[in-house]
């Protein structure tokens, strides 16, 4: 926020790369959880997760 003639201005807030991703994917509802299970299936691919 910032001030000019006495006026409030607000500045857009930016968001980090990572913070635009995990809002996406908490709309639908992927958890940290789920996550970690796909990276580990990904990385094994000899059972689906749950």
């Amino acid at each position: 926020m910032s001030e000019e003639n006495r006026r409030i201005i607000p500045t857009p807030v930016r968001l980090r790369r990572a913070d635009a991703v995990r809002s996406k994917l908490a709309d639908p509802g992927i958890t940290d959880e789920d996550l970690a299970e796909a990276a580990a299936w990904a990385r094994d691919k000899t059972t689906p997760p749950d």
